[in-house]
């Protein structure tokens, strides 16, 4: 009809009104999110007791109760937890004049970079009297030891610093792989299965991390704490009225000279490790830095750092070249012709460890090279 517009009579819907928050909102929202979440799992951990970890959590409660008491620390894996008797070392360094109180910090499957952790968790402890460091030397290990697989011990020192590390060797092992082991060409099949091999070491790294970090799985302790219900420690600190030193030995059940397979293998690779002369491997940057921030801890604490290679038949023993600045002292107990009681079948659980016998001689050896720095007032190698 005239004068009617087209809507005329007719329900006029409303216009539809959608609002898009703009990118930078959206980002700033995400931003808060993850430092709200952050900040939570930081705020947890501080309230989070030191996690359940066999072993680990026994050794650092010592030094939690009585860190004061000691004077020396021995640190490494299970070649120096189950080699290295502190009442015998302290026997022999008191006999030749050097009071000592030792503690064995060393712990199974332990390598670089746990235990500098482990060391840094010493030094938050008590040790007013702590003035030496004995640890084995060895690289930097992306992978982790089959053994500790579905444990604690395989998240509760996965912090920042730690995995830095651990990246910097993923970066190292790509770089290598694009250009070839020692600078020779490989076919592009090779390159990226090493590359996807190194790619999932470091994404299991990195998992450990963020499960770490978000303190995954440990509600129930933090509740359990809050409502009285935590469990007693079985945790031993004092043993026979003397403080327990840490040293523990492994229960086999055939020793390797009983056993034929075990002992024609060990000879084997003895006889192999007596005709060459390359018994080591310098390492690389990224063990060199992890060792550096190590001897660098200790400097700020105080105290003086040894380092030991001990007696293994293993193809090359870690041996790193000098670090600018610092000088490194470095016990070499790798060399059958050298220490030929400590490669003896009788001395021997296998290729990588002594057996009770052996890790008599080999506390002894360490001692008696001890007093000789600890007399001098200097480093000695």
């Amino acid at each position: 009809m005239p004068g009617m517009t087209p809507t005329d009579g007719c329900a006029v819907a409303a216009p539809s009104i959608t609002f898009r928050p703009p990118a930078g909102h959206i980002a700033l929202v995400v931003v808060i999110f993850f430092a709200a979440l952050a900040g939570s799992c930081v705020l947890l951990k501080r309230c989070l007791p030191f996690p359940d970890v066999p072993v680990v959590q026994e050794k650092l409660e010592q030094f939690t109760q009585h860190g004061d008491d000691f004077d020396l620390v021995f640190l490494g894996s299970s070649r120096v937890y189950f080699q290295i008797l502190p009442s015998i070392f302290d026997r022999i360094a008191g006999e030749h004049g050097v009071p000592m109180q030792s503690f064995n910090a060393g712990i199974g499957a332990m390598v670089p970079p746990e235990d500098s952790y482990v060391l840094d968790q010493i030094l938050r402890r008590p040790h007013r009297r702590l003035r030496w460091v004995i640890f084995e030397i060895m690289p930097l290990h992306a992978n982790f030891d089959p053994i500790l697989a579905e444990t604690g011990r395989l998240t509760y020192w996965r912090d920042w610093p730690r995995t830095r590390l651990l990246t910097e060797r993923f970066g190292k092992e790509w770089a290598e792989a694009l250009r070839g082991a020692n600078g020779r060409a490989v076919g592009w099949p090779a390159q990226f299965e090493t590359c996807c091999q190194a790619l999932e070491v470091w994404l299991g790294n990195v998992g450990l991390f963020v499960r770490n970090y978000c303190n995954l799985g440990r509600g129930e302790e933090l509740f359990a704490r809050q409502t009285g219900r935590a469990k007693k420690s079985g945790i031993r600190l004092v043993v026979n009225g003397q403080l327990w030193d840490g040293w523990d030995y492994p229960k086999i059940s055939k020793p390797m000279a009983a056993n034929e397979k075990k002992r024609t293998e060990y000879e084997e690779a003895l006889d192999g490790l007596l005709r060459t002369e390359q018994r080591f491997d310098f390492g690389d940057s990224v063990s060199r830095e992890t060792l550096s921030a190590k001897l660098a801890r200790l400097a700020e604490a105080g105290v003086t750092p040894i380092m030991i290679i001990p007696p293994t038949v293993a193809e090359k023993r870690y041996y790193p070249t000098p670090i600018a600045g610092q000088s490194l002292t470095i016990w070499d107990f790798s060399d059958p012709r050298q220490y030929p009681e400590l490669f003896s079948v009788d001395h021997r659980l296998d290729g990588m460890h002594l057996n009770a016998a052996g890790a008599e001689i080999f506390t002894k050896a360490i001692a008696e090279k001890f007093v000789e720095i600890a007399k001098s007032g200097g480093p000695l190698r």
